[in-house]
């Protein structure tokens, strides 16, 4: 059998990142694809397609210039953008993840090239049996990392809901989200989510206009991330302001870590 690929940690996110920023310079048009049973839109349909969807699902909270930046330049002001409005246990769950995801299907690549040049019957059957797990392993992490993101990035998003504008924002942003997910057969967990989701999101109205919006008693800080002067002729500023953060919060998210 063959050896596996070792990869190193934030691979996934950089392939998935230049993918992305290569899809956008070309001015590539989303298309509906179907993946190991997912069906998803995407801009890169041939270089992948999973972790591409994922990553533009994280960068839907961050905007997809600290991710840009820190590729170009080689620092962490993604990184450290995306701990700010979150925090780093989410930071490194996904990026962990994302690599799994890519190791997986490095693996089964690997599988189905040895199968092809397999003669006996039963390691022809074994490696069938083989890839067919991968397959399966590749769309259950999809929707593990998938469905990780929803919760935790949602539940930092609700956490910080202080005025009826807030609450306005993130309710936009929930529903626009459907938009970049993948799906299949008996994937309900978006959905469910949305009308727990939009549940709280009546009582947390009902709590504002009772007691009323509670920016009197926020206090935001402005956290600036430094960049590298040997980096500024790839043409960016050489400070970037990450979003502003409130720090009271009413309730305060968990990590539900049921995806390994």
């Amino acid at each position: 059998m063959y050896g596996l690929t070792s990869f190193s940690s934030g691979l996934a996110l950089n392939e998935a990142t230049i993918q992305l920023m290569a899809s956008e310079a070309n001015m590539s048009d989303l298309v509906e694809e179907k993946y190991f049973d997912i069906t998803l839109k995407t801009i890169s349909p041939n270089y992948y397609p999973l972790e591409c969807t994922l990553v533009n699902q994280v960068a839907y909270f961050t905007g997809t210039y600290p991710l840009y930046h820190s590729l170009l330049n080689s620092n962490d002001v993604f990184k450290n953008t995306f701990i700010t409005q979150f925090n780093e246990r989410i930071y490194n769950r996904i990026v962990r993840q994302l690599d799994k995801l890519l190791h997986t299907e490095s693996e089964l690549t690997c599988y189905i090239n040895e199968l092809e040049f397999t003669e006996k019957i039963n390691d022809i059957k074994k490696l069938n049996s083989i890839v067919a797990e991968k397959k399966q392993e590749i769309k259950e992490l999809f929707f593990n990392i998938q469905n990780f993101i929803i919760r935790n990035c949602f539940a930092h998003e609700f956490n910080n809901i202080n005025t009826m504008e807030d609450l306005k924002e993130v309710k936009y942003k929930l529903y626009n989200f459907k938009n970049l997910i993948g799906i299949s057969d008996g994937y309900t967990f978006y959905n469910d989510f949305y009308c727990d989701f939009m549940n709280a999101l009546e009582n947390k109205t009902a709590e504002l206009l009772k007691y009323g919006e509670i920016s009197l008693f926020k206090q935001e800080c402005t956290a600036l991330t430094i960049v590298d002067k040997s980096k500024e002729k790839i043409g960016f500023i050489r400070t970037f302001i990450i979003k502003l953060k409130k720090l009271f919060k009413l309730n305060r998210g968990t990590i539900n870590d049921y995806d390994n």
